[in-house]
């Protein structure tokens, strides 16, 4: 009896202690610890003058709630370590701008940490449904951008050039949850025979675009649940990333890369979900 006693005592000391743990990881360290994915794209579509170019994404900052300027300073010094050649936000700068007001000083403070991003190809955006909570964080958000040197692209596309007459497309779609998604807008002139790349804040769109014109789709929002149990799933299942919200999927013949972004939402935690950023590699086959 004494041994079933000791036995029981041991598990549920070895459970507790777990459980301990888990709790001060996920509250303590796991929202500072940023992660890097690293992710290599190879396919005959891609351009030689495209070969070795790296893209670089992020996405859910949520700056002025547990995201602050020391937090996100190391990511961009991360960043920048990593030279990217194009680098791509895929929404939400702020958490609930229109409630929690970010004053000029925060404005001034986040512009100039992502003005500070190096990026020669280019810097790209998409908004998030925090960004479009009303015409006025819409504009906020519109006037950070382009102060920090990022072009928002809002159901249209552009040809990416790299010192050649060849491209590749990036399209930007608007966030259906405050936006208006177009994709017939955005998919206007696009053709199968050129490497296509498609952004979204929300990835179950995927489910809605024309896959066989697009090879790529980046995404966020879902924060990879922000606390996921493994075999279970992710807590926190957000409209738009509840089929999609974590790693990669294929989606017809797309390849969907769901990010876990660098923020967090509601509580500064994180379980088996750590902040990313995902760095693609470009190779021509």
């Amino acid at each position: 009896m004494k041994k079933i006693i000791t036995s029981v005592i041991i598990i549920m000391l070895v459970v507790i202690g777990i459980g301990g743990y888990l709790y001060y990881d996920a509250f303590y360290l796991a929202p500072k610890r940023l992660s890097t994915q690293f992710e290599t794209i190879t396919d005959s579509m891609i351009p030689e003058s495209f070969d070795n170019v790296q893209i670089l994404f992020i996405s859910d900052i949520n700056y002025n709630l547990f995201m602050d300027y020391d937090r996100f300073s190391l990511i961009i010094d991360k960043i920048n370590e990593l030279n990217p050649d194009i680098v791509i936000f895929l929404g939400d700068l702020f958490a609930h701008p229109s409630t929690n007001v970010p004053s000029d000083a925060i404005q001034d403070e986040i512009t100039n940490l992502l003005s500070s991003i190096n990026a020669p190809l280019g810097k790209f955006a998409v908004y998030g449904e925090q960004d479009l909570e009303s015409v006025v964080t819409k504009q906020l958000f519109d006037d950070i951008m382009a102060n920090a040197d990022f072009e928002i692209l809002d159901n249209e596309y552009i040809k990416l050039y790299n010192k050649s007459s060849t491209f590749i497309n990036l399209i930007g779609l608007d966030c259906p949850l405050s936006g208006e998604l177009d994709i017939e807008k955005a998919f206007t002139d696009i053709y199968r025979d050129t490497y296509t790349i498609t952004i979204c804040h929300t990835p179950d769109v995927a489910d809605s675009i024309p896959n066989d014109y697009v090879n790529l789709m980046l995404s966020g929002h879902s924060l990879g649940g922000q606390i996921y149990i493994p075999l279970i799933g992710g807590v926190m299942k957000m409209p738009y990333a509840k089929k999609y919200y974590r790693g990669k999927y294929m989606v017809n013949n797309t390849l969907l890369y769901v990010t876990n972004g660098v923020g967090t939402a509601k509580y500064d935690a994180r379980l088996f979900s750590d902040p990313e950023i995902v760095l693609f590699q470009l190779k021509h086959q």
